[in-house]
């Protein structure tokens, strides 16, 4: 789509491309056009470990985390489990990931 050209100041005709759509470059046209809500992805988990002072693990993360004993076996959600979470201390060795 094309705006007029104005002879009498001899500007030739303007376009503007949005696609898929030509748009005229107007601040009216842009008015009427609808407003689009994209949705946005969703984030990937994060997560943070921190070694505090007095030695002990917190992971301080986003989404759900979960461990494992062993990487053989199948990682679970931890029940009760939020952010930020301290590894009680006395366990034995364990895997952690967030999905």
């Amino acid at each position: 789509v094309a705006t007029a050209g104005n002879d009498d100041e001899q500007k030739p005709a303007r376009y503007a491309f949005t696609n898929p759509v030509w748009l005229l470059r107007t601040s009216e046209l842009v008015a009427e056009l609808p407003a689009v809500d994209l949705p946005l992805p969703p984030l990937a988990p994060v997560a943070l470990l921190e070694r505090l002072p007095d030695g002990r693990l917190q992971i301080s993360y986003t989404g759900k985390l979960q461990n494992t004993a062993t990487l053989a076996e199948p990682f679970v959600d931890l029940p009760g489990a939020t952010s930020p979470w301290l590894v009680p201390p006395g366990r034995d060795f364990q895997f952690f990931r967030v999905r």
